[in-house]
């Protein structure tokens, strides 16, 4: 966590910011500073103090079923159909991970989010990457098949039952987003209209200052499509907690590559995790 003064704070991410911004104009690209699937409606937090959140808090299950229902990103067909492949008889994998979600469609656009239950950490993905001891073999809609030793074997993602989506409390939700690169280029072309989409000042919490709150979020903006909302406060970036310029540059790198980047928020008192798809 920072520990700079209010003072201090407020002028170092100023400083920040203006940098970022600066490199925006020559590169395009720009550091989405002011940076978990169906973006929402804005929403404000209203509780004053909101504790921060713990690194082993676990991701709630319902975020990802809509991905798995609704295929909100079906443009392409499912990259393996069920049929093809008898489930039933596969083992369930004793492994200690959790699939959390599926996103489905061409080779390239399939991936998985799986959790390290002991770790409390989550991965996107795809065919060929590996996690544990095990392999990914193939993908489909909530589930996913691993090669573990000599034998294939089943991970399927828990459903999510009536009592379960009513929780009250802090809870960890997670979203797919997917942007293009054309896209993050035409909308970062005028620094001015960028420059006024959004406002982003640090948080402070106790006197300290905890991450960035966004606010002045215009509609349809770059930062609207991102999945963001007035009242967001951006503690982590690519799961870490920002501490240091450093983070900042690195998720501005992501963007560059083309790979997957995410943003840990807090919003309305609840933990998210907003992951970017860039194509």
């Amino acid at each position: 966590m920072l520990t700079l003064s209010r003072r201090s704070a407020l002028l170092f991410f100023n400083l920040i910011a203006l940098t970022v911004i600066i490199h925006l104009v020559v590169d395009i690209f720009y550091t989405l500073l002011i940076s978990s699937l169906n973006p929402t409606t804005g929403a404000r937090i209203t509780k004053a103090d909101i504790p921060m959140p713990a690194e082993n808090d676990r991701v709630s299950i319902e975020a990802y079923q809509t991905i798995m229902k609704r295929n909100i990103f079906g443009t392409y067909p499912a990259a393996m159909d069920e049929n093809e492949i008898d489930i039933q008889a596969l083992e369930p994998t004793s492994l200690k991970i959790s699939l959390l979600g599926t996103v489905t469609g061409s080779p390239e656009g399939t991936y998985a989010v799986i959790e390290e239950s002991e770790k409390k950490t989550q991965n996107l993905l795809r065919v060929g990457d590996s996690i544990e001891n095990a392999k990914i073999e193939k993908i489909l809609d909530g589930k996913v098949i691993i090669r573990v030793g000599d034998k294939d074997q089943v991970l399927t993602m828990e459903e999510v039952s009536p009592k379960d989506s009513g929780g009250i409390g802090p809870s960890k939700r997670a979203r797919v987003i997917k942007l293009s690169i054309g896209e993050l280029q035409e909308s970062f072309e005028n620094i001015n209209r960028l420059l006024a989409q959004v406002r982003v000042r640090p948080h402070f919490r106790s006197g300290r200052a905890e991450g960035f709150l966004v606010s002045r979020i215009r509609p349809n903006s770059i930062f609207s499509r991102m999945g963001l909302q007035d009242g967001d406060v951006i503690y982590k970036i690519n799961g870490k907690v920002i501490s240091s310029p450093d983070d900042v540059f690195d998720f501005y790198k992501d963007l560059r590559s083309g790979s997957h980047a995410s943003l840990g928020i807090i919003r309305e008192g609840k933990i998210e995790t907003l992951y970017y798809d860039f194509r």
